[in-house]
């Protein structure tokens, strides 16, 4: 009896060592999404204040931070990947603003903000 008893424990112990990894490793993942959301959201702000010479660049910088998270999002899980990439294909009014050379890579931009701030608020679907 005393076998079992102590199998029991053992089992129940190791559910919850793994159920408290699982919860870590996701609260890990959340930080550093969080961290990929405020340096996308600067760059969103930042797209008005490059002006018609600079906005090249803005584009560059901007695509390389979608491709950078896209990345990050891939190594965590597919529904993540899937999820963060997802096109609704409505613009926004404040693309209007943005300079026109630059409207596609906002438009994208502020989908893919939408999305992961949407990945952020659920990760126990998403990560």
């Amino acid at each position: 009896m005393l076998v079992i008893e102590v199998f029991v424990l053992l089992l129940i112990g190791g559910e919850q060592l793994m159920h408290g990894l699982h919860n870590f490793r996701i609260h890990r993942r959340v930080k550093v999404l969080r961290m990929r959301l405020a340096e996308g959201q600067v760059l969103r702000r930042d797209v008005l204040k490059h002006g018609e010479q600079g906005i090249g660049d803005w584009k560059i910088v901007a695509e390389k931070w979608i491709k950078d998270t896209t990345d990050t999002l891939e190594g965590y899980s597919g529904a993540a990947f899937a999820s963060f990439l997802h096109a609704s294909g409505n613009p926004t009014a404040a693309s209007l603003l943005v300079p026109r050379q630059a409207r596609d890579t906002y438009q994208s931009l502020q989908e893919c903000l939408n999305n992961l701030l949407g990945i952020i608020e659920k990760p126990e679907v998403y990560l």
